[in-house]
């Protein structure tokens, strides 16, 4: 993922690049954030502790400002996918779960006017509601929308809950960090993770996944542990690389015979 903060850093970035093996997002942000809790006052590419929770910080803004983008207005992807979503009637509604910060699904079923459910509820402050999520007994009509690592627009209030502003902030994300696993299992992205779970726990169900790789091990483990539960259940994983690049999927495929992955060159 492209960040912008590395001109007003450089002296900090040069220094974790020659520190670090990988130059991710997730892996530059993790040791950021470590250092910004261990050092305290004391000085590492001459940021201290609060310097360097200041530039994490920095980052995630950057990330919640590449991530709020628009729909085309002459057609899409997501368009097509809402248009097959709501161009039949169903007997069991569509689920979506998606790791993705953005609000393109939104913008999508909005524009023709299709009712969806996030799992949040209200007017003022829309609050989630862990009831519904694990129930599922709205219409099918209304399809399912799961923002496993939250969403533009998610803050925490003055409880300290969660609620949903109808805004573009990016305060209340799972970013992409080594300690997005803790994060995870706390309100509402643990219920969310549950959903997931309970979806491939239903007999004969069909997750298809487009471009996802499978590196969370948060998220991996509960597919491994639900299709190993649940034979009848399947998986088809769509993948943006060759099939010898897609390790953790291939991983999946190894020990799961409902796993099937679809890569560029061949599948498995």
């Amino acid at each position: 993922m492209r960040t912008t903060p590395s001109p007003t850093y450089p002296q900090q970035f040069d220094g974790l690049k020659g520190e670090l093996e990988q130059h991710d997002i997730e892996t530059i942000l993790s040791r950021i954030r470590s250092l910004s809790k261990v050092i305290g006052s004391a000085k590492v590419h001459d940021l201290d502790g609060p310097g360097f929770a200041a530039l994490g910080e920095a980052i995630c803004t950057e990330i919640g400002k590449i991530v709020d983008v628009r729909l085309p207005e002459t057609g899409s992807a997501y368009a097509n996918l809402v248009n097959w979503i709501t161009g039949t009637m169903r007997d069991y509604p569509i689920e979506i779960f998606t790791t993705n910060y953005d609000l393109l699904f939104e913008e999508a079923f909005e524009f023709v006017r299709a009712p969806y459910f996030d799992g949040f509820t209200g007017g003022r402050e829309p609050f989630f509601d862990p009831v519904s999520v694990s129930r599922g007994d709205l219409p099918a009509r209304w399809t399912r929308l799961w923002k496993l690592h939250g969403s533009l627009g998610w803050r925490a209030s003055s409880k300290g809950e969660v609620i949903r502003t109808g805004q573009s902030s990016a305060s209340h994300l799972v970013f992409p960090e080594h300690l997005k696993y803790d994060q995870t299992q706390k309100a509402p992205y643990a219920a969310l993770l549950d959903r997931l779970r309970a979806f491939l726990l239903t007999p004969d169900t069909l997750l298809v996944s487009i471009g996802f790789s499978f590196a969370d091990a948060h998220i991996a483990a509960r597919l491994d542990e639900a299709l190993a539960a649940n034979p009848s259940s399947s998986v088809f994983a769509f993948q943006y690389q060759i099939l010898e690049e897609e390790g953790p999927a291939c991983d999946l495929a190894r020990r799961l015979p409902n796993f099937s992955i679809y890569a560029r060159d061949k599948r498995k």
